[in-house]
């Protein structure tokens, strides 16, 4: 019989910080594109870039819970991968475990305990019965409450003009997941995100993600 996996309600999940840069790639027609200015217009180097997506309410602190019945005691392995190309991003449990109900909870952090961003991110879990994966999604509903130090696991960052780019290739533009209201998809509308240690965290204005020109957009932080 193979192992259960339920996703409640409460639980949010995406994936993106598989695809983090350390510096501005060639410009990309199709990427979300931008510049982070201080106050007074001058660029801000250095600055992490994370996005929130549109979904409906999900709770302020955001966590998924996996519950896993064990048939018999022996080895078990649960960890979260990213949606993009299958790597770790936390091991929950890698051990052997009695008999009986377990539950696994994700805070958001990947292995490195840096927080991820929003996005769809896949769940396995490995035992003698087999290996059963779902999907779910996770919002910070912004990043504005995050503590000043906060380590994050970037989609980009900045480069000395204050300049970045994410590309579309690694985002869950249209993923369907199963919601409060029903079935619901990642829509194209999102607010970028810049976050430096000098700087309290700032989001841009709700931009849509054209397929093919992508969207620019200006962060202005704020000290």
């Amino acid at each position: 019989m193979m192992p259960k996996i339920r996703i409640p309600a409460l639980a949010a999940l995406v994936l993106l910080g598989a695809c983090s840069d350390s510096a501005t790639p060639p410009r990309s027609d199709d990427a979300i594109r931008g510049v982070v200015l201080d106050a007074e217009g001058r660029p801000v180097a250095g600055a992490a870039i994370m996005l929130e997506h549109e979904s409906a309410p999900l709770p302020d602190k955001p966590q998924l819970a996996i519950r896993y019945t064990h048939q018999e005691a022996g080895p078990v392995s649960v960890w979260i991968a990213s949606f993009c190309d299958g790597d770790t991003v936390r091991l929950l449990a890698n051990g052997d475990l009695p008999a009986g109900e377990f539950m696994f909870v994700w805070n958001g952090r990947d292995d490195l305990d840096r927080v991820v961003p929003d996005g769809v991110y896949r769940t396995h879990v490995v035992s003698a019965a087999g290996h059963t994966q779902s999907t779910a999604v996770m919002s910070w509903l912004g990043y504005a409450d995050l503590p000043a130090g906060t380590r994050v696991a970037a989609q980009a960052t900045t480069d000395q003009r204050g300049r970045f780019q994410l590309a579309q290739d690694c985002l869950p533009f249209g993923h369907v997941f199963d919601g409060f209201l029903g079935n619901e998809a990642v829509t194209r509308r999102v607010r970028v995100w810049a976050l430096h240690s000098d700087f309290a965290n700032a989001g841009s204005d709700w931009v849509t993600v054209d397929g093919e020109d992508g969207a620019e957009v200006t962060v202005t932080l704020a000290r």
